[in-house]
């Protein structure tokens, strides 16, 4: 019963990825290596500069808008140089993820919800600026509503 199951890989999507490139070429393999140093170094770039962010808009400045997307915008960012060191494993390794099926789809969960969340924090900074240029007086108006209104959908899920 055992012989008819086939071994499914580990993580379906990187292991379709891998399939993609031909690994026999030693230059290929030059490059899994080069990648994987820029991918720690952008990591480790990212965790210190999004750390720093954090610290001086969410510690030292006024609290406005702007700073509560910025503040949030870097959080997001944040999150994912956290999970880009497990990525640079898996180019390290041979492009073999090796850390099990649950880590691998909470991995590839995170780094789409940040895709994503960045796309609509850098959108709602577009769109508060594009208020603020065109109706000065007005734009105030609408801004705090629009604040209160993510800040409750934020906190909503701990209301239980």
């Amino acid at each position: 019963m055992l012989a008819n199951v086939s071994a499914k890989p580990l993580c379906p999507l990187l292991e379709h990825m891998s399939r993609l490139q031909s690994h026999s070429n030693s230059s290929i393999r030059y490059m899994d290596h080069a990648s994987a140093l820029l991918h720690g170094l952008a990591s480790l770039l990212g965790l210190v500069e999004n750390g720093l962010v954090l610290f001086l808009v969410g510690c030292r400045m006024r609290q406005t808008v702007v700073t509560t997307w910025v503040l949030h915008l870097a959080l997001s960012d944040l999150l994912a140089a956290a999970s880009l060191p497990f990525f640079t494993y898996f180019l390290a390794v041979g492009h073999s993820w090796e850390l099990g099926t649950t880590f691998c789809k909470l991995h590839s969960s995170v780094f789409f919800l940040n895709m994503f969340a960045s796309g609509f924090l850098l959108s709602a900074i577009s769109l508060d600026r594009c208020l603020q240029a065109l109706r000065p007086v007005g734009a105030a108006g609408i801004a705090v509503p629009l604040q209160g209104t993510s800040a409750g959908i934020r906190e909503a899920p701990a209301l239980k």
